[in-house]
This record gives C-alpha cells, sequence and structure tokens, in this order.
C-alpha cells in the first residue's frame, strides 16, 4: 500500500495544528505520551484529537477516536516489554469489538462464576479468556475456563475459571472477574492494566489455558469467545470440547502436578475415578441385586453423555447397571 500521500496529508494537519498532542490509549496506559516528533513509530496510533476529522481514509475506532493504519518507525526509549504489551493490547482492542459489551449491564461473579441468558454472555466469555490468561500468567500455570450453567434453563448459559490445583478461583480474582466484566468498552484497556499493575505481572510470561463446555445450543459460540480472549492477549488454550465441571477441574490439576495427580485427558479420569470405585465396590457387603442400580440425573445434558461411556465392565458396569429414561 502507498502511505506517501496519507502521510502528507498528516503532516499537513500537524503544521496546522503545531500544538497538538497525539493521544494512544495503548501508549497512554503505559505511562507514555506521544508528541508530534513522535509520531513516526510502529504501532498503530488512536488519534485522540479535534482534527481527526480532517484525516483522510481513516477507520472508526470506537467512541471519540479514528484509527490511523500508518506503518511508522519505533518510538526512542520503547523497551521490549512495553512493545510486547503495546501489541497485546491492540490486539486486545481490535478482538474486543467483536464481543462488544451491551452498554449498562451489570452482572456479578458468584459461587458459580456468571449465569446469565446466553445471549448477554458473548464479552463475558471474551474478557474470561482474557482474565484467564492473567491469571496463568500470575501463577505460572494452566487456568481453566469452564462454559456450563448446570442446571439452570437451557437459554441461559454461565462461565467459571478453574485454579491450578482445580479448585475454585481465588477471590481476589473473583473481584477482578467482575470488574473486568463489568467495564464499559472504552474502559477495558484501563480495567486490563489495572489487574496487570496489581499483580505486577510479567507479560512475557507464557500462559496456558484449558476450556471445556457442556451441551447447550449456545455454548460452542461462548466458548470460541473464551478462545478469542486467550489468543488476545498471547496465550495458548487447549479445547477440551464436551466435558463435565469434575472433568475440566481435574485435568487442570493434572496438568499442573506434571500427571502425578493422573492423565489430563477424559480416559484418565474414567481410570482414576472408576479403579476407585471398583475397589470401594468390592468391600461392600450385602451386596444384593437391588443394591447394584444407580439412577443418575444427567439433565439432559452433558452428564448424560458421560454415563453411557460407564457402561462398559471395566468402568464399573460389573457393579452398577446404567438405565437411561426418555
Amino acid at each position: 500500500m502507498d502511505y506517501g500521500p496519507r502521510r502528507k496529508q498528516f503532516d499537513q494537519v500537524l503544521e496546522e495544528k503545531q500544538e497538538c498532542t497525539i493521544y494512544d490509549p495503548i501508549v497512554q496506559l503505559l505511562g507514555m505520551n506521544l508528541r508530534e516528533e513522535d509520531i513516526y513509530c510502529d504501532i498503530v496510533l488512536t488519534v485522540r484529537a479535534s482534527f481527526v476529522d480532517e484525516i483522510a481514509e481513516v477507520e472508526q475506532g470506537g467512541p471519540g477516536s479514528q484509527v490511523l493504519n500508518e506503518p511508522l518507525r519505533e518510538r526512542k526509549g520503547t523497551s521490549k516489554e512495553e512493545r510486547h504489551v503495546m501489541s497485546e493490547f491492540q490486539e486486545v482492542s481490535k478482538q474486543s469489538g467483536f464481543h462488544p459489551k451491551p452498554a449498562g449491564l451489570v452482572l456479578q461473579y458468584g459461587t458459580a462464576g456468571f449465569r446469565t441468558n446466553a445471549n448477554q454472555l458473548d464479552h463475558i466469555m471474551f474478557r474470561m479468556g482474557l482474565l484467564a490468561t492473567l491469571r496463568s500468567k500470575t501463577t505460572k500455570a494452566t487456568i481453566g475456563v469452564m462454559v456450563t450453567a448446570s442446571h439452570n434453563p437451557e437459554e441461559d448459559n454461565g462461565v467459571k475459571l478453574v485454579d491450578p490445583m482445580g479448585e475454585m478461583v481465588s477471590p481476589t480474582w473473583e473481584v477482578y472477574a467482575t470488574q473486568l466484566a463489568n467495564a464499559e468498552q472504552e474502559d477495558l484497556l484501563a480495567a486490563l492494566k489495572d489487574i496487570i499493575e496489581k499483580e505486577a505481572l510479567n507479560m512475557s510470561q507464557e500462559a496456558k489455558v484449558f476450556v471445556g463446555k457442556d451441551t447447550r445450543g449456545s455454548s460452542a459460540r461462548l466458548s470460541q469467545a473464551v478462545l478469542d480472549g486467550v489468543s488476545a492477549l498471547g496465550g495458548h488454550s487447549k479445547d477440551y470440547g464436551l466435558v463435565t465441571t469434575p472433568q475440566l477441574h481435574y485435568m487442570v490439576c493434572c496438568q499442573n502436578t506434571q500427571g502425578k495427580y493422573g492423565e489430563a485427558t477424559v480416559e484418565g479420569y474414567y481410570n482414576k475415578l472408576c479403579q476407585a470405585f471398583i475397589k470401594l465396590s468390592k468391600n461392600a457387603s450385602n451386596c444384593t441385586d437391588d443394591q447394584k442400580h444407580l439412577s443418575v440425573d444427567g439433565a439432559n445434558g452433558i452428564g448424560a453423555l458421560n454415563a453411557r461411556d460407564g457402561e462398559s465392565p471395566e468402568k464399573g458396569a460389573a457393579y452398577i447397571a446404567v438405565q437411561r429414561w426418555q
């Protein structure tokens, strides 16, 4: 692309507006203001100034701003870490536009995570992908994100985070989850920076996130939003697809114990629990036929699929009979 004409137009505007300062929200968050002598740097500048309407061929970049697509040379004094963060923030800003937050919507992260109508959760899922990536960086461990609403109505969905040992995410990060979820679209980067500063995060630290989902009709697109959030901050993800919540907790724990707790697969989950169940059942006294039946409520969801997988002798079928109700 020929940037010559656009650069000339930009230079002409600067000549007419000698006192103006170019502000990039990403750079500004890092404590740097770019003056006109710094404009030729290799980031995409978001121009928040009164003269932006005079610049030709710009793209709309959000309320009160426009984005100038101009490749510019690197600003002197910018550290490698700052450039890394700027690059990731730029991608977050771009990707968040595909997962916009409805203005004024407020949700609270509780014991079960976020749960509400699935149509209100797209931005939440994207931002929980961001948060899980930050959590992984601060713990230097794999974090889980489960897309499910358990026994809520089918039109609902939800999301919860899983900490390194398979436990619930820490209370401090529940607060972060609520703050990040409720930040208005234009405040998202500031909310991210606040978490990064409070946790003194090294943004160059690698991050890994395991993602699972249930069988709700909305789960596929919502889990993809989580994956988008992880990717936007440069994290690595593994999509386990259809799994139960305990299975995802188990696999996160296995990953972070380097396999000492078990194999980080669905099959590993079955093997660990079913072998323990078989050993326990052998010690049962007075095991009559009527005690060999177990009713399982799969909620017409992911639990039902997993109950079918238990109907083999090596997984306990010698001790229980699985009956499916239509």
